[in-house]
């Protein structure tokens, strides 16, 4: 490992086992945030329609990816939208509104959270 300025490192040419990322259950009803800086993977069932807000995101030049698992809940017809997010050609993702669909969104930021690229991953999974 070669340390850098300022106290960062880097680790080059890794090799992990048994490699695994911790999971935050989340319920959205409105105004939600998701903390990027304690998970990047959320599993999150809406309860109402909600605006799912990253925060907490690395500085500038810097990249985290962040998987959303969302999911209807027993009613279904719940929206999400992501604030700061754009996909591609600009459109966002029809998400699936039955009862108990799961979609699967993944974005990243490189430029401090000013925006998430955003993809959508998995429909309807079942």
């Amino acid at each position: 490992m070669k340390l850098l300025s300022g106290g960062s490192s880097v680790i080059r040419n890794a090799t992990f086992a048994g490699y695994e990322e911790s999971v935050e259950i989340v319920s959205a009803s409105g105004n939600t945030s998701l903390d990027i800086s304690s998970h990047n993977v959320f599993d999150v069932t809406l309860s109402a329609n909600s605006t799912i807000t990253f925060v907490n995101p690395p500085l500038a030049g810097k990249m985290v990816p962040v998987t959303v698992i969302l999911r209807q809940n027993a009613v279904g017809s719940k929206t999400a939208s992501f604030t700061s997010a754009i996909y591609t050609d600009g459109n966002e993702p029809e998400l699936s509104t039955g009862a108990y669909q799961i979609d699967v969104l993944s974005f990243f930021t490189v430029d401090g959270g000013a925006t998430y690229l955003g993809t959508f991953a998995m429909a309807n999974v079942s």
